[in-house]
């Protein structure tokens, strides 16, 4: 990526960050005015003001760490599980791919981390109330239309540091050619040619996940719970509402991946060094593209 596109990127989650900052201390302030001591994060000390600010500030500088501490030690382990799920018909390799990666596929990237993050926080707080974040025991009527969005931003924020535990690993697998196909003797039992790179593998289980459950999880979360459980009234200006933060809070998110992604790129001619002599220790050889595409 180009330092035009780096630029880009990092605007949009400058802008990302301070929108979502601003709108979830605009919920926090009419929140507050009906439930002073209200405390929605037990893990941070202090009310709903002060744990917005924190996660807000801590999240950033958590998930650049989480990818510099864990992003290669899971890297491993993914292409170890691969190699013993796929052991017998399938052999790894490694290829070299291409270097032009735009800013609409650096965007692209950060929407299943996002979307997991989503997903994920809205199912504890639907299943496991409280684990998370605390619920008020009664709440006034004008706040509690309130309540979802403020609980969907700080869950996701807590969640993403478990999404980038389990997707950044999944960039430098693609990033560094690591791949598996089937062994050339397989091909003699009438099997079809299959190649796919280790990293798509492990993240078509965790897109696959996000992309299916953030609608079921946004409709309850915004639609059904305030609507039908908490009998908010069906108006236009709250269903206007409910579809703004179904729609936004996915953009709102990925603004917080791109950092990490920033530094991916700026780490990735390392991190590849080391994935890819990892991926030879246990048995992966370069392989040329070309007999891929021939198998």
């Amino acid at each position: 990526m180009n330092r035009r596109d780096l630029t880009i990127l990092l605007i949009f989650s400058i802008v990302g960050i301070l929108v979502t900052y601003e709108l979830a201390n605009l919920l926090v302030v009419r929140i507050q005015a009906e439930l002073p001591l209200y405390d929605p994060l037990p893990i941070l000390p202090g009310t709903a003001a002060s744990d917005s600010v924190r996660l807000i500030e801590i999240i950033i500088p958590l998930t650049l760490l989480i990818y510099l501490l864990f992003s290669l030690p899971v890297a491993a382990l993914y292409m170890i599980g691969n190699k013993f799920a796929k052991i017998g018909a399938y052999q790894q390799g490694i290829i070299r791919v291409g270097e032009r990666f735009g800013i609409r596929k650096m965007v692209y990237r950060s929407v299943s981390p996002a979307l997991f993050a989503l997903t994920f926080g809205q199912t504890i707080l639907t299943f496991v109330p409280d684990f998370i974040i605390r619920e008020p025991t009664s709440a006034p009527p004008a706040v509690i239309p309130l309540l979802a969005p403020l609980f969907s931003i700080l869950s996701a924020l807590v969640v993403l540091t478990v999404g980038v535990f389990l997707f950044v690993p999944t960039w430098l697998l693609n990033d560094s050619g690591i791949v598996y196909f089937l062994k050339q003797d397989e091909l003699t039992l009438r099997r079809c040619p299959d190649t796919m790179g280790v990293g798509r593998w492990v993240s078509n289980f965790l897109g696959g996940y996000s992309l299916l459950g953030y609608p079921i999880s946004a409709f309850f979360a915004h639609f059904y719970k305030p609507f039908f459980i908490q009998n908010v009234t069906i108006t236009n200006i709250e269903l206007f509402f409910s579809a703004f933060w179904t729609v936004g809070l996915p953009l709102l998110t990925m603004a917080f991946v791109m950092p990490v992604i920033i530094l991916n790129e700026l780490a990735l001619r390392f991190m590849s060094k080391r994935v890819r002599k990892f991926a030879r220790s246990i048995g992966a050889s370069d392989v040329r593209l070309e007999r891929l595409v021939k198998a």
